[in-house]
């Protein structure tokens, strides 16, 4: 039996923890990615490794960066989340949170000029 390569296993670690925060069940995650649930199994298992055009639809498909699923690094990961749920938002709402951030936004620039 051939030994786990250390990328593969961490690799699938987060592509697992991706694919469960964005709510997809191994079966479902196969079918959009054009892969077997096997191999999804086997790819979150560290057992093989993902390929070039899996990974980039799984970068697609859960809104994660490939720096995230190849290097790790919770920000990105945390930012892109983000993104995706600001994109799943109606326009009306969008346009309220951009509003919100860009107050926010002000008032720290106006907190950061009165402690210069």
């Amino acid at each position: 039996m051939q030994k786990k390569k250390e990328i593969n296993i961490e690799v699938g670690h987060r592509i697992q923890l991706s694919r469960e925060r964005a709510g997809y069940t191994q079966e479902q995650f196969a079918e959009l990615i054009d892969v077997g649930v096997q191999h999804v199994s086997n790819i979150e298992r560290g057992a093989v490794g993902i390929s070039l055009t899996a990974l980039k639809k799984t970068c697609e498909i859960l809104g994660v960066s490939a720096d995230y699923l190849l290097l790790g690094g919770s920000a990105s990961e945390d930012g892109n989340v983000l993104l995706q749920q600001l994109r799943e938002l109606p326009v009306e709402q969008g346009v309220l949170v951009e509003r919100g951030i860009s107050q926010m936004l002000s008032a720290l620039e106006l907190a950061n000029d009165k402690r210069a």
